[in-house]
Parts: structure tokens; sequence; C-alpha cells
């Protein structure tokens, strides 16, 4: 790598000079001008990774990813070979808390550029705004929901797009969980286009199905991810370095972006821009509940919790608080289920309960959240949550039923 070739060419520098100086006549003894070998050789750039997320980070694959060729990049700017510290960031903040805060490495790339646990870290600047993704067999792209009525449409369990495609007539929903499905539900013919987050999905479209499709950045609400590189609140020096190369290698990660097959982009229809006119607030890592995965991992997306609110709907007794309800409803619920209780798939839309159940209803909750359906997937959550949060989760799904 030619960071090492960079520290070894300073080493020979240094020897070099050792020897001249025992030329001299008032040289000092040889084994005084010797060098230190542990001051010659630069600290290492420690920099947090996921050991299996391309496209952003791999320890085992030819393809390095994203943010370690970018990492890689920075250290050889600052003269400082790069060490990867390897930990599976299924838990976003327990990630950061073994690795990054824990001291085990000095920064993190791709970690969302607002409000994420911002009392512990400092950000540079976002780097670069990932994007979910309209993904079509055709040539025309598609960057709305409009542009997919009368279609079958694939998109991706507890996604912005899914809370969208709930409330869109004329599109025909199938759920898949991951960009893999997604797209694979493409390539067999069970749908016409998918939502799915967009750089999985460019990365396999490219190298499990030979570029077949076009995946198109979408634009809607809450569609757009900025990241940044994260440091330590006491690593402010380190920061101010990093940020300076980033300011310089824009035109390497847009060539990077590319590279591993990131969504096409319309500069000027983004819906970034569009939101940032409008004064609207991006989405952050203060919507994700808990157990969200980080953007990059692989396996899932992004997913967005609505803000809390007093929720609208019809009914609403039941003696719980729906804003509460809504809010414990979305922290345990909504993985399956969708934001707010919105699903497209109408078998788990639980704003339909009172259409599907009528007056059992009520006996039909409390009996499937309390024994769960083992063979539907659902779990038993008697004794798991508390018997008070239950009551108020149904108070708010008794808010959102259908009339």
């Amino acid at each position: 790598m030619k960071h090492l070739h960079t520290a070894g060419g300073r080493r020979l520098a240094v020897a070099l000079g050792a020897f001249a100086a025992t030329l001299s006549f008032n040289a000092a003894p040889a084994q005084a001008a010797a060098p230190d070998p542990q001051a010659a050789e630069p600290a290492p750039l420690r920099a947090c990774a996921d050991p299996d997320n391309l496209p952003f980070s791999s320890a085992g694959s030819t393809a390095k990813g994203l943010y370690v060729e970018l990492a890689e990049r920075i250290g050889e700017a600052l003269g400082r070979p790069v060490v990867p510290v390897w930990y599976r960031t299924d838990y976003a903040k327990r990630a950061l808390r073994s690795t990054l805060l824990a001291g085990q490495c000095d920064l993190f790339v791709g970690l969302p550029a607002h409000d994420f646990m911002e009392k512990r870290l400092v950000m540079s600047k976002p780097f670069a705004t990932l994007h979910y993704a309209i993904v079509t067999a055709g040539r025309e792209p598609a960057r709305t929901a409009q542009d997919l009525r009368g279609q079958r449409v694939a998109v991706q369990l507890a996604s912005p797009p899914q809370s969208m495609l709930a409330m869109q007539e004329g599109v025909q929903s199938l759920t898949v969980r991951t960009a893999d499905e997604g797209l694979q539900a493409l390539a067999d013919g069970k749908a016409d286009a998918a939502y799915l987050w967009g750089p999985s999905a460019g990365y396999l479209n490219r190298t499990v199905h030979g570029g077949r499709f076009r995946v198109q950045a979408a634009e809607g609400k809450d569609f757009d991810w900025p990241v940044a590189v994260a440091f330590r609140r006491e690593d402010t020096a380190l920061r101010d370095q990093v940020q300076g190369e980033l300011d310089r290698l824009g035109p390497w990660i847009a060539e990077a972006e590319a590279r591993y097959g990131f969504p096409e982009r319309d500069e000027a229809r983004t819906a970034l821009a569009a939101r940032e006119e409008g004064g609207a607030a991006l989405m952050t890592a203060s919507t994700l509940p808990a157990q969200a995965v980080l953007p990059a991992r692989l396996a899932s997306a992004p997913i967005l919790l609505a803000q809390a609110g007093p929720a609208t709907g019809v009914g609403g007794g039941g003696g719980g608080s729906v804003e509460i309800g809504r809010n414990l409803f979305n922290t345990n619920c909504s993985h399956c289920h969708g934001p707010d209780a919105a699903s497209p798939d109408q078998r788990i839309d639980l704003r339909r309960l009172s259409r599907r159940y009528h007056e059992d209803k009520d006996q039909v909750f409390d009996e499937t959240v309390r024994k769960g359906r083992p063979d539907k997937g659902m779990p038993p959550w008697g004794g798991v949550l508390a018997e008070g949060d239950i009551v108020q989760i149904k108070a708010y799904i008794d808010s959102v039923q259908m009339k």
C-alpha cells in the first residue's frame, strides 16, 4: 500500500542523514545519532468498519468498500497507515460504544451526519448523501410513485417508501425484507419495479444481476441520508485534519460511488435540495428505533419512525394514551407492520382490524399480541412488553382504524 512505501522512504531518509553525520569531524558517536524506530513510525489511523457490509466495507472480499477506501485515502494524505477495526454494526449505538467511544479506533466513516449521539461525538461535514432508489427494468427512469401507477412494486420493509406507498392509490405493493429480495423479485417477474435502499440495490445490480436494471435515486420525503465521519468529542483536532482532506476528495468520492453502482442522481431535482429550500428537516438517526441498524448494513436500510405527535383517526378508547402508544408501536412493532401501523400489505395493515374482525377486534388483538402467532411470524409479546405498554399500543391502534 502507498502509505507503507511512504513510511519506508522516511526511515531511509533518516538513516542516510545519520550516516552523513558520522562523516563530520565534530559528529557525535554513531550510536547517539541512530534514529528512534518508534519516533520514525507514524501512528496508525484506526478506522472502525463492518467486516461484511458491501458496498461500504468488507474484511474478506476483493472489494474493500467505499468507506474503507475513503479511510485509506485519508490515512495516506495524513501519512498514517490505516488499520481497520472490524465490528458488526447491526446495532448502531452498541457498535459505537464498543469501538469508537471505547478508544478502540480513531474514526468511524459513514454515520448519520445529523443529530446522532451528538453529546459524545463530533462529525465532519457530510461527504455523501445516500438515497433510496426506484429500480426498474426499462430504460426510462422512474423517480416518484406517480411514475409507477398500475404496476407491481416491491418495497423494502419498514422503510420510508413503504410508509409512502401505504397511502398511494393504484400501486400493488409486494413487501421484501432486503434489497437482494427486491432485485430477485424483479428478476423473477414478480414485480415490475422496486423501492429499495439505493447503495445496496446498485451494488447488487452490478455484481449479481449484470447491470440489467436501472437504479435511479428516488424523490420523496425522508428518502435521503447524509453521512459523515464521526470522532470522539475530544478529537476535534483530528476531525479538522480529516475535514481538510475530505474537502479535496469530492471528485474521488463521486467516482467511487459510480464504481460501486450507487444510484444515478439528477442533481437538478434531488429531494435534498428541495427540502433544504423548504426548510424541512432531514431524516436523522434520532428518528430511528433503538434496534435499527446503521444505514450502511447491506441487509437493511434506514428505517424512519414517525415523529411523536397526536395521532389522527377514528376511535381512541381503551384507557391508554394515543401519543405514547404511537411511540411504543413504532419502537416495537413498525418493523413488521409499518410506521404508524400503515402497511401496503393489507394482511398486516393494522388500520384494517375493525373492517376484518368487527366486534371481535379487541379479543383478536389481545390474544394475538399476548400469545403470538408463531406460524405466521408473530412472536408472543405477553411477558415481554409491560401490561401498561400493551394498553397504550392498543389505544393507538384503536385511534387509527379505518371507517
